[in-house]
């Protein structure tokens, strides 16, 4: 029980997060803003890149996206974007959340998903790793001392 409520809870302070930035970027969008005509591209771009990157690491994972805390897969995932980074559908969902604000010239609403939505991600995402080092033990120590939490790891040297 205390595993479903933690996970519940977990997604009901992610939902929110996402509703207030789109709360914010709608209510707060200006199409006469300064630097309006270098934003709108950004946020197209942003937008591309965050849904390519969902799309692509969601067909990796596939049933293992299930809106849940505890693992449903049997293995790590360690193929297409998992190998650089832990995270890359909250990476993207950031990304597309950013370009939307971007795109509608909601300045707030880039600040909403750096101050409300990127620590709802961290949150939830440390609650994933949590039970993902129960579950695999050194292996998923092994992965994360490999690859970035959000962005990629960059190595110095040699591997």
């Amino acid at each position: 029980m205390r595993g479903s409520s933690r996970n519940a809870a977990a997604v009901a302070v992610f939902l929110a997060a996402i509703a207030v930035v789109i709360c914010v970027t709608y209510f707060s969008r200006d199409p006469v803003a300064v630097f309006q005509s270098a934003a709108i591209p950004a946020g197209w771009i942003l937008i591309a890149v965050g849904s390519a990157l969902d799309v692509w690491a969601i067909l990796c994972i596939r049933r293992g996206v299930a809106g849940r805390i505890d693992p449903l897969l049997a293995c790590i995932v360690r193929s297409g974007p998992y190998q650089y980074i832990r995270h890359p559908v909250y990476l993207g969902m950031l990304m597309i959340l950013a370009g939307v604000a971007l795109r509608l010239g909601s300045w707030p609403g880039v600040a909403a998903v750096v101050l409300v939505f990127l620590p709802s991600v961290i949150l939830r995402a440390h609650l994933e790793e949590t039970a993902l080092q129960k579950r695999f033990g050194s292996a998923w120590n092994d992965y994360r001392l490999q690859t970035g939490f959000l962005l990629p790891r960059i190595h110095r040297g040699k591997p």
